[in-house]
């Protein structure tokens, strides 16, 4: 995905003080591995700069959840649907997990089978998918 202005009013210091802080707020979710380790310092921007930059990063999440990536949500931040819990046990796998108004929330601590087994279904078509996002 690529954002950009249509003012051209972004230069380095405010594409960095984004980077900061989407690489923070992914962090503090914890939905994602990060890569990128690097824990460098606030960037300096005045207040209106500031201002115009953090309304930037709100369309910025907005729009990601919006088709669907949504690893900068805390999962305490999903309104929750019927308030049911759903419950998947098998061979050395348990997963809790709630319906959100974001969809299917996979509950931390659950626990997930590392290899698909024969008998799932669409199997090849997940194992391409996981490839993709990076998963495998």
């Amino acid at each position: 995905l690529c954002f950009f202005t249509t003012d051209k009013k972004l230069n380095k210091a405010h594409v960095k003080y984004l980077e900061e802080l989407l690489i923070k707020e992914a962090g503090e979710a914890g939905r994602v591995h990060l890569q990128n380790n690097n824990q460098s310092q606030q960037t300096g921007l005045s207040e209106s700069e500031e201002e115009a930059t953090l309304l930037f990063a709100e369309n910025i999440k907005r729009i990601l959840a919006s088709v669907g990536y949504t690893f900068l949500k805390k999962s305490t931040e999903y309104e929750e649907g019927s308030g049911d819990v759903y419950i998947c046990r098998g061979p050395n796998a348990e997963a809790r997990a709630l319906y959100t108004t974001e969809g299917i929330v996979v509950r931390e601590g659950s626990l997930a089978r590392k290899e698909f087994v024969p008998s799932a279904d669409r199997i090849e078509r997940l194992q391409i998918k996981q490839r993709e996002l990076g998963e495998v």
